[in-house]
C-alpha cells in the first residue's frame, strides 16, 4: 500500500522514475559479517541514506562509507536480529508501525513534496524508508526490555548530584532592554541627541528603527536572560556591560542598534524540590543506557561481528 503520494501526477512520475533507480545500482559487496551472514555495502548505505532523509542529521549520505559507520550499524543489526529472535516484536509489527510512522509523523514533519525531493535527491525508494525505521522501532524496544528492571535513583543520589553541579540549577541574570536600530552611524548619532534632549523613545523608535518586531512596541526587547537566549552579534557583550539606566550602541550586519538597559535582575539558584523530577528521570536515562551498553557487549561476545571495511 503506497504511502508516499506527491501532490502532483506530474511529480510523481518524475520522483518515482528516480526513486526506481536506486535498486539499479545496489552494492553487494560484503562490508561485514553479522550473525554469519554478509551485510552487504548497498544495505548499509540505504540505512544511511533512510537516515539523512528521515532525520536530517548533517552528515552527508554522499560521503563514502566508513570502518566506524559500518561498525555501528552492524552492532545494532545483531539487537534487532536478538530482538526478532526473542520475539521482542515481530518484524511485520515493526514494519506496521514504520509505515504509521511514516504517513502520520516523518511526512507531516518535511510536507510530502519535500519528503519526496529529499529521497530523490539521495535515490533511495519507500522500502528502504520503511527498513530504516522498522529498524529503529525494534532497537527501541530492545533497549525497553533490557533496561525494564533499571531501578530509578534513590533521592540521596538524586540529591547529591543537585548539590555537586550548581551551575546547573541556577537561573541566569537578566536585563530589561530596548533598541533602536538604523542603517548609519550619523542617523544613530542624531537619534541619540533627540532622545538626550527629551525625546520619547519609543517615539524616536516607532519613527527612525528598521526592527519590525520592536518598533512599534517602543523597541522593547523584554527581559533577556544573558547568556540563556540567542542575540544578535555584539548584543551580548554591551547588556552584560551595561547597568541600568546606561546605554550603548553596537554595529553588526542589522545596522547600528542603540541599546538601552531598563532593569536587570540576578541570577538565583532553583530550588531542588523544583528539578527533582528531571534530575530523576536524567538519572535513571543514564543507568537505562549504562545498562544497555553492558549488554549489548556481552551480546556482541556472543555474536562477534567481522568487519572488511578499512577507511
Amino acid at each position: 500500500m503506497p504511502v508516499l503520494k506527491p501532490p502532483t501526477a506530474k511529480g510523481a512520475v518524475f520522483l518515482g522514475l528516480l526513486i526506481l533507480l536506486a535498486g539499479c545500482g545496489s552494492h553487494q559487496t560484503p562490508v561485514a559479517t553479522v550473525d554469519r551472514q554478509p551485510l552487504n555495502l548497498g544495505t548499509v548505505d540505504d540505512w544511511r541514506k533512510a537516515s539523512w532523509v528521515v532525520t536530517g542529521l548533517p552528515q552527508s549520505p554522499r560521503q563514502a562509507v566508513s570502518r566506524p559507520q559500518v561498525e555501528l550499524l552492524a552492532a545494532q543489526q545483531v539487537v534487532v536480529n536478538w530482538a526478532l529472535t526473542h520475539h521482542v516484536l515481530s518484524l511485520a509489527s515493526a514494519q506496521n508501525q514504520a509505515r504509521q510512522e511514516l504517513t502520520h509523523q516523518v511526512i507531516p514533519h518535511w510536507g510530502t513534496l519535500t519528503f519526496w525531493r529529499r529521497a530523490a535527491t539521495v535515490q533511495i525508494g519507500e522500502a528502504a524508508v520503511i527498513d530504516w525505521l522498522s529498524r529503529q522501532i525494534l532497537l527501541e524496544r530492545a533497549f525497553q526490555q533490557v533496561t525494564a528492571r533499571v531501578k530509578l535513583p534513590p533521592a540521596s543520589a538524586m540529591l547529591a548530584y543537585y548539590q555537586a553541579n550548581p551551575s546547573f540549577f541556577v537561573t541566569p541574570p537578566a536585563v530589561l532592554a530596548r533598541v533602536i536600530v538604523v542603517p548609519s552611524q550619523a542617523e544613530a548619532a542624531a537619534v541619540v541627541r533627540q532622545w538626550q534632549k527629551g525625546a520619547s523613545f519609543a517615539a524616536l523608535a516607532a519613527r527612525y528603527s528598521t526592527d519590525r518586531t520592536t518598533r512599534f512596541d517602543g523597541g522593547s526587547l523584554g527581559w533577556i536572560r544573558l547568556g540563556a537566549q540567542p542575540l544578535p552579534p555584539g548584543y551580548r557583550s554591551a547588556l552584560s556591560q551595561l547597568s541600568p539606566d546606561h546605554w550603548s550602541i553596537v554595529h553588526n550586519r542589522s545596522g547600528y542598534s542603540i541599546i538601552d538597559v531598563q532593569a536587570s535582575r540576578n541570577g538565583g539558584e532553583i530550588p531542588y524540590r523544583a528539578v527533582a523530577p528531571a534530575i530523576q528521570a536524567e538519572l535513571w536515562q543514564n543507568a537505562r543506557q549504562q545498562a544497555f551498553q553492558q549488554w549489548v557487549q556481552g551480546l556482541l561476545a556472543r555474536h562477534p561481528i567481522h568487519v572488511t571495511v578499512q577507511a
